[in-house]
């Protein structure tokens, strides 16, 4: 279970009782908890107020189509992925959601019930990773700080202009370089155990010493972080 969905409710648009009911008890079994509504309506007015893990949506409901509720989820911030919920499989309907952006299109078999907390976590999961890309795509855009993103390998995989111009290159040369290279040769011998204290830490603030492209040597502070599955 992702910290997301223990942290946020998930939002049930439900006009049918019973299948709401059932649906909340689902959730409830796997420590998911839940906000139940039966309208286009009150789902609008829900996400005004309050910030959800994912929707649960019920294609069919009294006071309108639930792509106006898809639209809102979409605009919220982060977006709130929305799982639709029909009682009989129609390709046309699936179409439509995927082209919407729906996270997952599910029908209501005997085995809805059991798949649906796990459903729920899925969607949850992805939409938290594609949150932290999207974080992480305005801090490379914003930072005047050098940033850089390293493969477990130890490659550098993404820098940002600001980490490029204090080595003295560009960003296309420290695509695919491993991070040692850029350590000044008297430092070096350093960079392994440093870099299992941040496997064992999970991040360290540390000083290191690198080198520009012209040879000289000059100090850096080094803030790692260590990314971990959403």
């Amino acid at each position: 279970m992702t910290a997301t969905t223990e942290q946020r409710a998930v939002l049930i648009v439900e006009d049918d009782e019973a299948s709401a009911e059932l649906e909340r008890r689902a959730l409830a079994r796997a420590g998911m908890s839940s906000v139940v509504v039966g309208s286009v309506k009150e789902a609008l007015a829900a996400l005004e107020r309050n910030a959800f893990a994912a929707i649960l949506l019920d294609y069919h409901l009294p006071d309108g189509d639930p792509w106006t509720i898809v639209e809102a989820a979409e605009a919220q911030q982060p977006r709130v992925p929305v799982v639709i919920v029909t009682a009989q499989g129609n390709e046309r309907i699936a179409s439509e959601a995927i082209h919407r952006g729906v996270a997952d299109y599910v029908k209501k078999t005997e085995a809805f019930w059991d798949q649906l907390p796990s459903v729920l976590d899925r969607v949850t999961r992805l939409a938290n990773s594609e949150e932290g890309l999207r974080r992480l795509e305005a801090f490379f855009e914003r930072a005047h700080l050098g940033a850089a993103v390293c493969g477990q390998d130890g490659v550098i995989e993404r820098v940002n202009l600001a980490f490029a111009r204090m080595h003295g290159v560009q960003i296309d040369d420290l695509i695919g370089q491993p991070w040692a290279s850029l350590c000044a040769p008297a430092w070096r011998p350093r960079l392994d155990a440093t870099l299992q204290q941040v496997d064992v830490q999970g991040g360290l603030r540390f000083e290191a010493e690198h080198l520009r492209r012209d040879g000289t040597v000059f100090p850096v502070e080094v803030v790692t972080s260590k990314a971990t599955d959403a």
